[in-house]
């Protein structure tokens, strides 16, 4: 053997039976290894019972702060309920209000009106809307209309019946009755 081989521990199974433990060293060493695992699990369930102790230590100390959280926080909860959430609740409820009122007009506003007019006169008004300012008026032809009538419509208002022929006979009568003298008043100067 070399001198390498003589410093390293040797593996290889003993050619004599004789050279390894004895009976006596082998009983021993399977009593110690018995006793080693006894004495670990005794101290595995000493840690699993405190371990398991600690842990209802800990719900109850957790389940004991939770109680007095809440009843610390009971004063709170009612000044909210009394005092402040009445004043807040008409806030929020102008405010949502305002919110539904501003989506409505800007959904309103978006959704052009038609004005409907006699089939002859589309093209004449179409042409005034031509610049574009207009675009939230749509001309619409309905021959049920007569000249000079005219009906603004949109799809949440109610409709608005213009009727220039009688609005302008109406101030013909007007300024006919003004310009001519009545009957009375020829009979005063007569």
């Amino acid at each position: 053997m070399t001198l390498i081989a003589t410093l390293l521990e040797s593996f290889d199974p003993p050619s004599d039976p004789s050279e390894g433990p004895g009976a006596e060293w082998l009983a021993g060493h399977a009593e110690g290894v018995e006793a080693g695992r006894a004495a670990q699990r005794a101290e595995a369930a000493a840690l699993d019972d405190r371990l398991v102790q600690r842990i209802e230590d800990m719900a109850f100390a957790h389940a004991e702060a939770r109680a007095g959280l809440a009843e610390a926080l009971a004063p709170l909860f009612e000044t909210l309920v009394t005092r402040l959430l009445p004043g807040l609740s008409d806030t929020i409820l102008g405010a949502q209000l305002r919110a539904a009122l501003e989506a409505e007009a800007a959904r309103a506003l978006d959704t052009p009106l038609e004005l409907r007019l006699p089939e002859n006169q589309v093209e004449p008004v179409s042409a005034l809307f031509s610049d574009g300012i207009y675009s939230w008026l749509r001309p619409i032809a309905d021959p049920g209309l007569a000249p000079g009538e005219a009906v603004i419509t949109g799809p949440s208002r109610p409709e608005t019946h213009l009727d220039c022929a009688a609005t302008i006979d109406t101030a013909q009568q007007a300024l006919a009755a003004l310009c001519t003298p009545g009957e009375e008043e020829t009979k005063d100067h007569g």
